[in-house]
């Protein structure tokens, strides 16, 4: 099991790069989850986690396992 900011670190890396394989913009994936975009920019910056059911719902929009979006690289750089 990872910390919370382990896995704003995982998100922070995982997010953009997950997100852009699909061609959604910060603003198409926010509506498809019913956040904001400046929620989603949060994430991918690794201010905040998102909560378990946006979790749930990251992975549902962008069909991966909430595993995958949670992965940490060893290479990681962990936010403060």
């Amino acid at each position: 099991m990872i910390n919370e900011r382990e896995l704003r670190g995982a998100i922070r890396s995982n997010l953009p790069r997950l997100r852009h394989g699909r061609n959604l913009t910060q603003e198409k994936l926010a509506e498809q989850i019913g956040v904001h975009r400046v929620t989603v920019a949060r994430w991918e910056a690794g201010e905040v986690a998102p909560s378990p059911e946006a979790l749930f719902n990251l992975a549902e929009a962008l069909e991966v396992s909430i595993t995958e979006l949670g992965k940490i690289s060893e290479n990681l750089p962990v936010p403060s």
